[in-house]
Formats: structure tokens, C-alpha cells, sequence
């Protein structure tokens, strides 16, 4: 996958999560502020991008995550 990636020059989420978090470490986030987040179905995001969620969110007492680990369809999700 990784060799196939690279050689089409394609990227995937982890990719894009992992660029923005390298970003926001240069630079902290400049856009607008996001007080609070809502994340339905989090057993399908990967831990990076639950952290990059929590690292943008302005108010980190106003955030609600909901899950059932119990589906997990994705793999290499680790949310049990």
C-alpha cells in the first residue's frame, strides 16, 4: 500500500492529519476558533485524529465524543 501510495504521489487521511499536526506545532492554528465539538461514531477515528480535534478546541470542557465499540469498522483503530 505504502510503495503504491507513494509511487502515484496519492495520500490518505493519516497523511493529512499528520501534516496538519506537523503545521500546528510550526504555527499555532490561526482560523476560527472553535469553542466546542461534537464527535458522533469516534470508535472510527484513529487517536491522531481525536488529538488534532482536542488540540483545536478552544474550550476543552465542551467537547462530547459518543462511540460503541462494539462497531468498529475501521482498521487499525484501536478505540476499545
Amino acid at each position: 500500500y505504502e510503495e503504491e501510495r507513494n509511487a502515484l504521489g496519492a495520500y490518505d487521511i493519516s497523511d493529512v492529519v499528520y501534516h496538519i499536526w506537523s503545521a500546528l506545532k510550526v504555527s499555532p492554528y490561526k482560523g476560527t476558533p472553535i469553542h466546542s465539538i461534537l464527535v458522533d461514531e469516534t470508535q472510527d477515528f484513529t487517536q491522531a485524529e481525536l488529538r488534532l480535534l482536542i488540540h483545536v478546541c478552544k474550550d476543552k470542557n465542551d467537547m462530547f465524543f459518543s462511540g460503541d465499540t462494539c462497531q468498529t469498522i475501521a482498521s487499525g483503530v484501536g478505540f476499545r
